[in-house]
């Protein structure tokens, strides 16, 4: 017997598929309580369980200003917050480690190199919250266009 929607928990199935997917419910032999269900029974509950399917999920909106903050913190965390794992991994190594670097160089050795480094990593500094920023919100806005409805 094949299935569109799986007798227990409602999920679409995959064409010939053999156990639902979410509850991994054996569906080779139908259910006991359809069997003794009468046809306008089973309309009813399929036609529950597509509306309950076709029902959009809550989407969670990712703020800009909480990535902006996060990043200002720690260098890539407001990336890490956004859901962009390797760029924010990219980011905390390139730079937490230089920042230690250059104040080494402005207090043991050239003040005036340390300096212009220290200045060059401030400017890098502020692309990545606002890079974070950017993302936070360009991520959101696509989200929000995916589940509007289409006319």
């Amino acid at each position: 017997m094949t299935y569109e929607y799986c007798p227990y928990c409602g999920t679409p199935l995959p064409p010939g598929a053999m156990f639902c997917p979410k509850c991994n419910a054996s569906l080779m032999e139908p259910p006991e309580e359809l069997e003794s269900m009468t046809a306008g029974e089973k309309i009813s509950i399929s036609s529950s369980r597509e509306k309950a399917v076709t029902e959009t999920p809550r989407i969670v909106r990712k703020r800009p200003m909480i990535a902006a903050a996060l990043s200002a913190i720690v260098p890539g965390l407001g990336h890490l917050y956004a859901g962009r794992k390797r760029r924010a991994a990219l980011i905390m190594l390139l730079m937490v480690p230089s920042f230690f670097a250059i104040l080494f160089l402005v207090f043991a050795m050239s003040k005036f190199f340390g300096m212009l480094l220290f200045l060059s990593w401030v400017l890098v500094w502020v692309w990545q919250v606002r890079d974070s920023y950017d993302l936070t919100e360009r991520m959101a806005t696509q989200r929000h266009m995916r589940s509007a409805p289409r006319m």
